[in-house]
């Protein structure tokens, strides 16, 4: 599979790049970022959860241990960085985030948007209520990458048939920053892998209404308060 194949690859160039770094002796702090554990997540977890909506049990044999086997090709490489340091050397080994079943998802910013305190630019929220072909989202990304009016944040993917081709939302690739209208807007959600709430502050954002001073303490408590309300 190309995607396995992919993690490897770049896995063996990281450590050759990280040996030969590590030769150079010429640091007092090294720092290394395995990336790819995160795409192993990504890619092959429909093979290894038999509850994903993608979990295909054909495949299963094939790839149901591709992540663990990644995470022992990653802990061999570690290993070898690890074995020239002195005794002395402190070595911290840290994960900003897991994987695992994701069952549920609450868009932050559609919640803001309800509530009245992130507004959306009205004719582009508008325009793509509507679910175009596939086609006219490449096109865009296309038009984005010459101009530089990145609508779309990474190209949507091109499926073969048979695959699950009519469950991908196209609009979930949209830039979704375009589509606010900031100077009417109170608070916003940065992203939705890291569901962090930031007000959208004068004198920080290009566009920030927010005064620094007790109103920036009011709306944010007022925000957390309606959030601890909420109900499943």
């Amino acid at each position: 599979m190309k995607k396995q194949k992919f993690l490897h690859n770049n896995l063996d160039i990281v450590h050759k790049t990280l040996k030969h770094l590590q030769s150079k002796d010429l640091y007092d702090m090294f720092l290394a970022v395995f990336i790819e554990t995160d795409r192993a997540g990504h890619f092959f977890w429909k093979f290894h959860d038999p509850l994903h909506p993608m979990h295909n049990s054909k495949l299963t044999k094939k790839f149901s241990n591709v992540i663990s086997e990644y995470y022992e090709k990653v802990d061999k490489v570690i290993e070898d960085l690890i074995a020239p340091l002195s005794d002395d050397t402190v070595i911290m080994i840290f994960s900003d985030h897991g994987h695992g079943p994701k069952k549920k998802i609450f868009f932050l910013n559609q919640w803001l948007h309800k509530n009245g305190f992130l507004k959306y630019n009205k004719f582009l929220y508008n325009f793509f209520k509507i679910k175009y072909p596939a086609p006219f989202y490449r096109f865009l990304y296309k038009i984005g990458a010459k101009t530089g009016f990145n609508i779309l944040d990474v190209p949507l993917p091109r499926l073969s048939k048979g695959s699950h081709s009519k469950d991908i939302e196209p609009r979930l690739f949209l830039s979704w920053h375009y589509l606010v209208d900031w100077k009417n807007t109170i608070a916003y959600c940065g992203s939705s892998s890291e569901q962090g709430l930031y007000l959208n502050v004068k004198g920080r954002e290009p566009s920030g209404i927010v005064k620094q001073d007790e109103e920036y303490h009011n709306i944010r408590n007022k925000i957390k308060n309606m959030l601890l309300e909420l109900k499943d």
